[in-house]
């Protein structure tokens, strides 16, 4: 068995690459080629010159200004107007737990028309709210207990 593999390697090999080489030259038979013409067709150089260039062109388009993408944004809040006015801000602090919480308190606060701000510190979410109206403030935090939602209400001290 092992002399008819020995034997049959090699004939199948010479088989297939006759049939190759056979199978090519009916595909591809002898025709002639026009040398010149191939060596003129890609020696053809176009001879056109144009006045301008295509750098002139781009030098010429003004662009527009590119806008970095961010991650992360600053917000600075100046309270230190109100105290000079002499009115007394009142800080809201809510720490939200889940998105529901946080679903009921943008509800509640629709209807009071107080501007709020949510601050995420790793992975505990703060909603402030700053005012000058503490009644109104309470009244929050007394609708947020229909919900669950612990809340407070306290002056807003320089240092935070």
């Amino acid at each position: 068995m092992q002399k008819i593999f020995k034997w049959l390697t090699p004939l199948i090999f010479v088989g297939v690459s006759a049939f190759v080489f056979f199978f090519m030259t009916s595909l591809y038979k002898d025709e002639p080629i026009d040398v010149a013409l191939a060596n003129e067709r890609h020696s053809k150089v176009p001879t056109t010159t144009q006045t301008k260039s295509w750098l002139d062109g781009f030098a010429k388009v003004k662009s527009e200004d590119y806008y970095y993408p961010t991650n992360e944004l600053l917000f600075r809040f100046d309270f230190e107007q109100n105290a000079v006015l002499g009115k007394n801000l009142y800080r809201f602090l809510a720490n939200i737990a889940d998105p529901y919480e946080l679903f009921c308190l943008e509800e509640v606060i629709k209807r009071t028309n107080l501007h709020y701000m949510l601050n995420k510190i790793d992975n505990t979410i703060e909603l402030l709210i700053f005012s000058d109206d503490k009644s109104k403030l309470d009244e929050l935090v007394s609708q947020l207990r229909q919900y669950d939602i612990k809340a407070t209400v306290e002056p807003n001290n320089k240092e935070s």
